[in-house]
């Protein structure tokens, strides 16, 4: 009858989509999990991988279509014809084992699905997280591997992308540290310094070694890098210690200061601080250097207190950190004259005015005058 060639034909129909939503899923999933796995990591590049054509690549919205198509509407549909069978059909009997039989298919097929979205989807994001987090943590390396032409493989390839980028900032950040003071450098990349300057009130070291022009003549170029680059250390770990900052290295000259760009509240008493563990430093480097048979190192200290220009200066294109005034050339006068004075520190009465009271061993050496300026100073050193 008409009546029963249209329920025939409709009941076909489904029957023929589930049968193509099944064959398809199928084939499609096997040959996806297996190239994910065992073919484009072996024969492909991850460019090639997402740049792959002539393959059926389906979104994570398809995906979860299909998986929710197959998971709930069929097995939904199946139920209902058994219902439907039950209440209407006096030979329900004859359907009931053909129809749990389909049902019980259906089930085990979703769950395979199941296990191919926990596959490629929820077990990526997994690592996509953890490679997020380390990150995070500063570890770039390890890249994560593209297996996969779908939003989950275009964000895999953008998180490399991004680990390698960040890696190569970090190892630039590295580079620029060296060039810089570290907390200058920071100061520099967070914008809070900008070109100009300020005039602050800030404490100058100025430290040179003794005689370096008349020993390193005697070295060999790779002994007297390598004799240096130990006595940098050591004084840099000095100043670092006591929230100084190495302004630049002139030669075999530090220009290190106290007060900026951070803020120090007696910031002459931790360049004097600095100063006497520079000294200490300096003898066990001595013991070191004669074990190294390298020659034995002395130098002078000079260092005053008072107002200076401090800023970022130079032009838009280069620029650099620095303190410009005559507070820095005081304190290289006062670094020359240690050797007039046989003392390896010396310094002005603006920095004897604030560290007194912490120190009871100032001790007045002469009223000098210094080249470049118009009134005699007074200078102080420690008493050993």
């Amino acid at each position: 009858t008409p009546e029963l060639n249209e329920k025939w034909l409709l009941k076909q129909s489904i029957y023929f989509l589930f049968e193509m939503i099944l064959c398809f899923s199928l084939v499609y999933y096997t040959l996806d999990y297996f190239n994910r796995n065992y073919v484009f990591p072996k024969i492909l590049s991850e460019h090639e991988i997402l740049e792959l054509k002539g393959k059926i690549s389906l979104k994570i919205s398809q995906i979860f279509f299909i998986y929710f198509f197959t998971s709930v509407i069929m097995p939904v549909t199946f139920l209902f014809g058994i219902i439907w069978k039950l209440i209407y059909n006096r030979e329900s009997e004859l359907y009931i084992f053909e129809i749990i039989f389909s049902l019980l298919f259906i089930l085990s097929f979703s769950g395979i699905l199941t296990y191919y979205v926990t596959q490629s989807i929820i077990k990526p994001i997994s690592k996509l997280k953890e490679k997020a987090f380390s990150i995070q943590e500063g570890d770039f390396q390890n890249p994560i591997l593209v297996n996969s032409t779908d939003e989950i493989g275009e964000l895999t390839k953008t998180i490399n992308q991004m680990s390698i980028s960040l890696q190569e900032k970090e190892k630039m950040k590295d580079l620029f540290g060296r060039a810089v003071d570290p907390k200058i450098r920071d100061l520099l990349i967070s914008n809070k310094i900008q070109l100009g300057g300020e005039i602050q009130n800030i404490t100058v070291v100025f430290c040179d070694i003794r005689g370096f022009t008349s020993i390193s003549e005697k070295l060999e170029p790779k002994k007297v890098v390598f004799w240096l680059n130990q006595y940098f250390q050591k004084m840099e770990e000095c100043i670092t210690k006591q929230n100084g900052v190495i302004n630049k290295f002139i030669g075999d000259a530090i220009l290190a200061i106290f007060g900026a760009p951070i803020f120090l509240e007696n910031h002459s008493l931790n360049a004097v601080k600095c100063a006497l563990e520079m000294k200490n430093s300096l003898a066990e480097l001595n013991e070191k250097f004669l074990i190294q048979q390298l020659p034995e190192m002395q130098f002078g200290i000079g260092i005053h207190t008072g107002n200076v220009l401090v800023g970022s200066v130079g032009s838009f294109s280069r620029s650099e950190y620095t303190v410009i005034g005559d507070t820095v050339n005081i304190a290289s006068r006062v670094e020359s004259l240690c050797k007039e004075y046989n003392s390896s520190l010396l310094f002005t009465e603006n920095v004897k005015e604030n560290i007194f009271p912490y120190f009871e061993n100032v001790q007045f050496l002469a009223k000098v005058q210094i080249r470049g300026r118009q009134n005699q100073i007074n200078l102080y050193t420690l008493k050993e």
